[in-house]
């Protein structure tokens, strides 16, 4: 399956025909191209992100692949991130008590870099080639280590918006919707309010401590 996954990343067709994103200076140097449903960007409720017809022709084929309906599985994709090593960051926009999976391709020594580093914990995870990781990166700073100058690294991120989630807990609507909404009452504000405060606390209830095994470096 990685092997299958890394010719993507390789392949003159995908790369030559798709337009990409300007690099994300929060996460790296490397471009990256969104897809799926997304929603607190400014939409008014979830839906696709739009791209030229270009890019459409390129996706369809890319999610056409096995190798990568295997690597998303059960979850929504996102698309690949070209040659990668992210800079320390959080991803602010995701879903706090959720799961981001990261999916490591590329030839690399994972001895030698590519590690995963999970900076408030204090862990730098081995994390080799065709592997995958969740973490939940709204809450967690992470980035990668450097790899070597003749290897390659990629990475194939999948992740939910809190915007969607927002939206539905508001009944189907935006924040703005029910603040503007002359129908709202001054009770509701409260209520909204106080749901908010301890909101992140039902979150936090949702992880369970593992005191498992940890080996020291």
């Amino acid at each position: 399956m990685e092997e299958a996954a890394k010719e993507i990343y390789t392949e003159p067709k995908w790369r030559r025909k798709a337009g990409l994103d300007d690099p994300s200076p929060r996460r790296g140097s490397h471009h990256a191209k969104h897809v799926g449903v997304a929603m607190g960007g400014g939409q008014r409720y979830p839906q696709n992100l739009a791209h030229a017809a270009r890019n459409l022709v390129v996706f369809a084929g890319l999610f056409g692949l096995k190798s990568l309906q295997r690597i998303a599985g059960w979850t929504n994709p996102h698309p690949p991130q070209f040659p990668t090593v992210t800079l320390p960051h959080i991803d602010f926009g995701n879903l706090a008590w959720g799961w981001c999976a990261v999916t490591a391709l590329g030839s690399f020594n994972p001895d030698r870099g590519g590690h995963l580093v999970l900076w408030d914990l204090k862990l730098v995870i081995r994390f080799p080639p065709g592997s995958t990781i969740l973490l939940p990166s709204a809450i967690l700073r992470h980035s990668n280590l450097k790899i070597g100058p003749n290897e390659t690294r990629f990475s194939f991120t999948q992740f939910t918006p809190a915007g969607i989630f927002r939206w539905v807990y508001n009944d189907f609507r935006t924040d703005k919707d029910i603040h503007t909404a002359k129908s709202t009452t001054a009770a509701e504000h409260e209520q909204r309010r106080e749901d908010r405060t301890a909101r992140w606390q039902a979150g936090v209830r949702m992880y369970r401590k593992w005191d498992g095994p940890i080996q020291s470096v």
